[in-house]
């Protein structure tokens, strides 16, 4: 009877340390799907972030190539290469840009990307809605969007979690003197005639930040992308 009785006992034992191990494994599978899936959904935003950024860089470089095109074309003053790539009249040089695409076509001026300039946006001030970043599908047709700062107002689709504002800020250049660039921006209120040694306007620093906010952790994130943009082919 004695033996028997022992027997019971280390079998309650065995399944104890089973369901001890079985939870163990499960506990750990768990934390690793979540770490998976945050890491996953990490790796997605920041693609994200990145393209949102570098097309930032794509459409200013597109907006410089066509203004030399119009220059060579007789559309332009020669000195117009950087014609809406800040606000030259204010010296502001921070940025948001909306895409329309109610044209009919690339050659209609309803269609295209157009540039508004200010001093105050605020990346994270999530009450700004003018750096909010909205995503469109029409018919297929996927589309990051901006605020329409003609009529003031977000364009169509739903609110996303990533904010987007730009700086072009002029890159000012004399040979004489060390260093020969400088970068006038939109905190200093400066443009290339107004530092010193009145500098030429060469180029302009594109520099562009990208803000979200992880739901899963609620922690915000930045991606900072930068290019220079020259005067010249």
């Amino acid at each position: 009877m004695r033996h028997k009785k022992n027997q019971k006992g280390i079998t309650i034992l065995e399944t104890i340390i089973a369901i001890f191990v079985i939870m163990v494994g499960i506990t750990s599978a768990v934390v690793l799907i979540i770490a998976s899936t945050s890491a996953a959904r990490k790796t997605k935003n920041e693609l994200i972030a990145s393209n949102l950024a570098r097309e930032t860089i794509e459409v200013i470089r597109n907006k410089r190539d066509s203004n030399w095109l119009k220059i060579e074309s007789g559309e332009l003053a020669s000195s117009m290469w950087d014609d809406g790539l800040g606000d030259y009249i204010n010296n502001y040089y921070d940025g948001i840009y909306h895409f329309d695409d109610e044209g009919i076509g690339p050659d209609d001026p309803a269609f295209g990307w157009t540039f508004f300039y200010e001093d105050d946006y605020d990346i994270d001030d999530l009450n700004d809605l003018r750096p909010q970043i909205y995503y469109h599908d029409d018919s297929g047709a996927k589309l990051y969007n901006q605020y329409d700062g003609a009529i003031f107002l977000p364009p169509a689709g739903q609110n996303t979690i990533f904010r987007r504002v730009f700086e072009t800020n002029p890159i000012c250049y004399d040979e004489t003197v060390v260093p020969q660039e400088m970068i006038a921006t939109t905190e200093s209120g400066d443009d290339c005639d107004s530092l010193p040694d009145n500098r030429k306007k060469i180029g302009i620093q594109v520099v562009v930040h990208v803000h979200w906010r992880d739901v899963g952790n609620n922690k915000t994130f930045e991606l900072i992308q930068e290019d220079r943009l020259y005067n010249w082919k």
